[in-house]
C-alpha cells in the first residue's frame, strides 16, 4: 500500500518537474507588428522555460494552424535573444484574425502562450505620413539649407524613435516620439532616410527626397526677322512652374508656362521677356532670368516695274530691298544673263 503511494507522488513530481521547462504567459514577451498589407508579424520572447522543440500558430479566427508546415505563415526561432531571454519565435505573413503560439516543450507537452488571442489587424498598422517643403536655396550649409520634413506618426504601438540612417544634412535622433506631427528643418536638398520603430520594435522606413529650387534660365539672347521667336527656358523641376511675361501685346503659344513657348507680337527692337520658376505651394519666393529678343522687321523685296526690251537688246533693272534685309540675288526663267546679279541695278542681257 505505502509502494503505491510513492509511485504515484513521484510520478506527479517527475510531471510537474518536466512541465516547469515550457513557458507561460505571465513571463512571455508579445509583440505584434500590423501590415497595411495584411502581412503581420508576431513575435514572442520567452522569459522561462527552455528553448522548445517546435511552434506553431494557431488561428482561433479559423480553427487551423497557419504555421510552416501546417499553413504559409513563416517561422523563424534564429532571432537575436535580448539579455534575458531563454529563447524566441517569429511568425510573418501572418493575416488579420486572433491566435495563440501552440509550444512543444517536450518531453511535458504542450502550452498555449497568447491569453484570449493575439491579435493582427492591418488597421492598426505603423504608417509614416509625409510632407516636404523644398529648399529654396541651391547653396549649401548654415543659413542656405531651409527646406524641411513633416513626418506624421500613427498606428501601431506609441511612442516611436525617429534615425535618420541617410542624411545630407546631419539631423539627430529622437526618442520616445508622440503621435502626430514632427517637422525636422533647416535641411539642405538631397536624399533622406527615415527610419521608425515603434514600442513593438515595429519598423517603417520611408526614403525622401528634398528638392532644391531650379535656378531659372530664359536661354541666349536672339535676334529674328519677324515678330515671333522660339524660346529655350530651362523646364522647372517636380512641384515647379515656370511661367514666362513679357511687354504689353506679347503672346506665348502654347502657354506661358512652356519653357519653349513661341513668343509672338514682338514689337520691331529690342524686347526684353522673363522667365520666372516658383514653388507649386509658393513656399520660395521664386527667382527669374531675362532673354532680350530683338526683333527686325520683315525682309521686303521689290524686283521694279516690268520692262519690254527688243531681242539682243539689255534692260537695266531696278531693285529694291527694305526692312530686314540686306541684299538680294537676282534670277531669271529665261536664258539671259546678268551682268551682276548680286547687284539690285543689274543688267540683263
Amino acid at each position: 500500500m505505502n509502494r503505491f503511494v510513492v509511485t504515484f507522488i513521484l510520478l506527479i513530481s517527475a510531471a510537474m518537474t518536466a512541465r516547469a521547462g515550457c513557458p507561460t504567459d505571465a513571463s512571455t514577451v508579445i509583440e505584434v507588428c500590423n501590415d497595411a498589407g495584411q502581412n503581420g508579424t508576431i513575435r514572442a520572447y520567452f522569459l522561462n522555460g527552455t528553448p522548445a522543440l517546435s511552434y506553431f500558430l494557431f488561428s482561433l479566427t479559423t480553427g487551423q494552424y497557419v504555421s510552416d508546415p501546417l499553413g504559409p505563415v513563416t517561422v523563424n526561432t534564429s532571432l537575436p535573444l535580448p539579455p534575458g531571454v531563454v529563447a524566441a519565435v517569429e511568425f510573418g505573413g501572418v493575416p488579420n484574425g486572433d491566435y495563440i503560439i501552440r509550444v512543444n516543450c517536450s518531453p511535458s507537452g504542450n502550452v498555449n502562450i497568447g491569453g484570449l488571442g493575439i491579435n493582427v489587424n492591418s488597421a492598426n498598422a505603423l504608417a509614416v505620413g509625409v510632407t516636404i517643403d523644398p529648399d529654396c536655396n541651391p547653396l549649401t550649409g548654415g543659413a542656405n539649407a531651409d527646406g524641411s520634413i513633416t513626418l506624421n506618426l500613427s498606428g501601431g504601438s506609441a511612442p516611436y524613435d525617429i534615425t535618420w540612417p541617410t542624411a545630407v544634412t546631419a539631423i539627430p535622433n529622437t526618442n520616445n516620439a508622440a503621435a502626430g506631427n514632427h517637422t525636422f528643418s533647416n535641411l539642405d536638398g538631397g536624399a533622406y532616410t527615415a527610419q521608425v520603430t515603434d514600442n513593438n520594435n515595429c519598423v517603417y522606413s520611408v526614403n525622401i527626397n528634398v528638392p532644391v529650387t531650379t535656378m531659372p534660365n530664359a536661354g541666349a539672347d536672339q535676334t529674328v526677322c519677324g515678330s515671333s521667336a522660339t524660346l529655350n527656358g530651362n523646364a522647372a523641376g517636380t512641384g515647379e512652374t515656370g511661367t514666362w511675361t513679357g511687354p504689353p501685346g506679347v503672346t506665348f503659344s502654347p502657354d506661358a508656362n512652356t519653357p519653349n513657348a513661341v513668343a509672338g507680337n514682338l514689337s520691331t527692337g529690342a524686347n526684353l521677356l522673363t522667365w520666372t520658376i516658383t514653388d507649386t505651394n509658393a513656399i520660395c519666393p521664386g527667382s527669374s532670368d531675362q532673354v532680350t529678343i530683338t526683333s527686325d522687321a520683315p525682309a521686303t523685296v521689290d524686283a521694279g516695274a516690268p520692262q519690254v526690251i527688243c531681242s539682243g537688246s539689255t534692260a537695266t533693272l531696278a531693285g529694291s530691298i527694305g526692312g530686314a534685309a540686306t541684299s538680294a540675288t537676282w534670277t531669271s526663267s529665261g536664258d539671259g544673263t546678268f551682268d551682276n546679279a548680286a547687284s539690285l541695278n543689274a543688267i540683263y542681257t
